[in-house]
């Protein structure tokens, strides 16, 4: 039997059925995930930037309040007006101390993105019913996954580091 005759016979094979499941089930994650990500991050976003405008006046924002939520929407400039308003709540809150780069969270928040985005283009295509087309979108959504854990345990740290500097501020 063929691959293609495996992959589209009535009885797919156990390892192609682990596949397709796997996939499913990190794509639905990753839903789950993002979705929760979005709101409580914006939310505390959104009062750090509020409070970084009230303790720093004079300290220029890029982005306006309403970035905050639009930014990661907003297609093309959601590939750094996130970043730049994460980026000026954590200067203008912790001022002129030093504080580590933001490059390992974006970059892996947007390498989670664009492979999720991969893997759909492929899941939707004609090419899905190949074998090696459902080892390649679940190998992709892995990826993504991956990706996610380590922007997420970074995004965590970032939360921390500007939440302590708000503290300290506040006396």
């Amino acid at each position: 039997m063929a691959v293609n005759d495996t992959i589209t016979s009535a009885t797919p094979s156990t390892s192609t059925w682990i596949w397709v499941s796997t996939s499913i089930a990190l794509g639905f994650a990753l839903i789950a995930v993002l979705l929760s990500l979005y709101i409580v991050g914006c939310l505390w976003l959104l009062r750090s930037y509020d409070f970084a405008k009230v303790i720093n006046p004079t300290f220029h924002m890029r982005r306006s309040r309403a970035w905050v939520w639009l930014g990661w929407w907003v297609p093309i400039v959601s590939l750094w007006f996130p970043l730049q308003v994460v980026d000026d709540v954590r200067r203008a809150t912790a001022k002129n101390q030093p504080h580590s780069s933001l490059a390992i969270w974006w970059t892996a928040w947007l390498v989670a993105i664009f492979a999720a985005n991969l893997s759909g283009r492929i899941f939707n295509s004609d090419d899905v019913l190949s074998r090696d087309a459902i080892i390649i979108v679940a190998m992709i959504d892995a990826l993504s996954a991956v990706a996610l854990v380590i922007a997420c345990v970074n995004w965590i740290s970032i939360i921390r580091g500007i939440t302590r500097d708000q503290e300290m501020a506040r006396g």
